[in-house]
């Protein structure tokens, strides 16, 4: 994540324009930005104490599988397969 932000820096601080009128947006974007990892991490890790590593493993596993279904059925996605 931290050569992705680097390599993105550039592009992202040509074009930020309006977010410094607004210091709101930037207070929402680092908001996002840091609960967007934190929320999922947290709630990881809570069921990793819960439940067995080979049934966290499973969960795992099923993610992306489930992100194509939801895409598919609430945001009527087309997969590209």
């Amino acid at each position: 994540m931290l050569i992705g932000g680097l390599v993105i820096s550039p592009t992202a601080l040509a074009s930020i324009g309006n977010v410094f009128e607004h210091p709101v947006l930037i207070l929402v974007a680092l908001s996002t930005g840091i609960l967007g990892n934190v929320i999922p991490y947290g709630i990881d890790q809570v069921a990793l104490q819960r439940i067995t590593k080979a049934r966290f493993a499973f969960l795992q596993a099923l993610l992306p599988a489930t992100a194509s279904c939801v895409g598919f059925i609430a945001l009527q996605q087309k997969s590209d397969d």
